[in-house]
């Protein structure tokens, strides 16, 4: 728009561009991780999350001597606590856990903080 003495003149409208929306920001990394020896499994517990686009929880464990994480569930967990049925007794593990939201690819926080656990019953 511009103004000529008191009359405005438009000009004519601009090519329509299209902007896609991508969300590359991952959630939050969890809090508050444990681990409590059970008799079926390791429970894992954590603090949940409150995020609008949060989709649920990944859920790593390596042998404490070992050098990698391996992600031990297929679909994200949607509650704050989780048994790990395939824990072996009198085994150290470590546990950690992500987050993950609903964007197409599936943004991944940052690993929580570890716990290191020895498998006992008592």
């Amino acid at each position: 728009v511009r103004r000529v003495q008191e009359t405005l003149i438009e000009s004519l409208p601009s090519n329509e561009i299209e902007v896609a929306y991508v969300d590359i920001q991952p959630p939050g990394i969890p809090e508050g991780l444990t681990a409590i020896p059970q008799k079926d499994g390791m429970l894992l517990k954590w603090i949940p999350k409150a995020e609008r686009d949060f989709a649920g929880f990944n859920i790593y464990r390596r042998e404490a001597r070992a050098a990698g994480f391996v992600k031990l569930n297929e679909k994200p967990v949607t509650e704050n606590a989780w048994l790990d049925t395939t824990a072996a007794l009198r085994t150290r593990y470590v546990y950690g856990i992500t987050a993950v939201d609903r964007s197409p690819q599936v943004n991944e926080s940052g690993m929580s903080e570890t716990v290191e656990v020895l498998y006992i019953i008592k």
